[in-house]
């Protein structure tokens, strides 16, 4: 193809594009690229109001019913890292069942457990870790069924 031949081309696609003569080649791939992405986006799009709209009408008790599945709501801990002093902040969907709460090192050794007592709402907890050696260790929550395990860096 000769360089008459491509210049033609690239003007009648310009045309088509609405694309004014003036601008660069770069600025009319970018137009043609961000074309063919509004395209596709325009696609898309119906679908997704169509997935989103699936679930408008599934009453109350199905997401009940998926947070009662899970014991705990938040669960938190801080300040990590740590030089002693550690505040667990934990937050229930309802009234929950005995809790024990137990800090493992990185090998499983357990170095800490205690009982927490039932509770509904939010509770917060705290643990003195200065007399642990400089390390990792894991927070663990549980219920007897389910865990939540966060890892905190003591300093």
């Amino acid at each position: 193809m000769t360089q008459t031949a491509i210049q033609n081309y690239q003007k009648k696609m310009r045309t088509h594009l609405h694309v004014p003569n003036n601008l660069p080649s770069f600025t009319y791939r970018y137009h043609r690229r961000l074309s063919v992405e509004m395209k596709k986006l325009l696609l898309i799009l119906p679908f997704l109001f169509l997935s989103v709209g699936a679930f408008a009408h599934l009453p109350s008790s199905v997401t009940e019913e998926v947070y009662a599945n899970t014991f705990l709501k938040e669960f938190t801990v801080y300040p990590n890292p740590t030089s002693g002093a550690l505040t667990l902040t934990m937050e229930t969907f309802g009234e929950t069942q005995a809790l024990q709460l137990k800090v493992y090192s990185l090998i499983g050794q357990e170095m800490y457990t205690e009982s927490i007592s039932p509770f509904a709402g939010l509770k917060q907890i705290s643990l003195d870790l200065s007399k642990f050696p400089k390390g990792i260790y894991m927070v663990e929550v549980s219920n007897g069924e389910k865990s939540k395990m966060k890892r905190v860096s003591v300093i």
